[in-house]
């Protein structure tokens, strides 16, 4: 959570199923998640009366859905699997900067809203997987309203055989620029509205299981500008 100067809460968290929210003024809401597990951010004054609430929930790709075939040559479609649990938006930071709110997620499936892709990994031409990926967003602070992606980090290849992603990201923010801060191993990008990024990272072709997990900086304004701080190959 995080809290304006005169007190008023903004909360980003996770929710599934169908949810009752009650504010200290008694009045009521309820928020859904039709087949995944969905963020929530809420608006609340300094006396606990709900402002706004708004969510976020993300789909499976039916096009990549579809792509799955009958490799088996028996009428039998391969089952559906999305990282063999159900698809999400996990927030893991937000943050007031000016007349805006900003939020961090990591996620998989697609959350169309913002136009965040998933990334997802054939298995053996039989099924697929969700290789999670994360964005950062931006919402006006007065309302929750007019969501925007600020920049998403994942897998280069968004359909693929190569399991690469971030392992964690967070942010700040400070008179409308964003400093985000990530690594991961493999092939990543950085996608913003004002340019993007790519990294290749380092993966060992033995049984080692040695990544580079290097670490990024980048910040994001007009223009996007990054930089990289290597490690040394490891697996843990």
């Amino acid at each position: 959570l995080d809290a304006d100067a005169d007190g008023t809460l903004y909360v980003a968290g996770q929710f599934m199923d169908v949810v009752e929210y009650t504010g200290t003024n008694g009045v009521k809401g309820e928020i859904s998640s039709p087949n995944s597990i969905s963020a929530f951010i809420a608006k609340v004054s300094k006396d606990g009366k709900f402002e706004a609430v708004k969510t976020f929930t993300s789909v499976t790709d039916e096009t990549i859905a579809s792509a799955v075939g009958d490799p088996w040559g028996d009428g039998f479609e391969s089952p559906l699997y999305s990282s063999w649990d159900p698809i999400y938006v996990a927030p893991n930071n937000i943050q007031i900067d000016g007349d805006k709110v900003y939020v961090s997620a990591k996620y998989t499936g697609d959350v169309k809203e913002l136009g965040w892709e998933g990334s997802y990994v054939d298995v053996f031409g039989m099924m697929y997987s969700d290789n999670y990926s994360y964005g950062v967003l931006s919402l006006n602070k007065s309302d929750l309203s007019d969501a925007k992606s600020i920049a998403t980090v994942q897998n280069t290849e968004l359909v693929s055989y190569d399991q690469f992603y971030p392992e964690a990201l967070n942010f700040v923010a400070e008179n409308g620029t964003v400093y985000v801060g990530f690594f991961g191993f493999g092939n990543l990008t950085l996608a913003t509205p004002a340019g993007n990024k790519d990294f290749t990272f380092g993966i060992s072709a033995d049984e080692s299981g040695n990544k580079e997990h290097a670490f990024v900086l980048a910040t994001i304004g007009s223009d996007v500008n990054a930089k990289v701080f290597n490690t040394e190959m490891h697996a843990k």
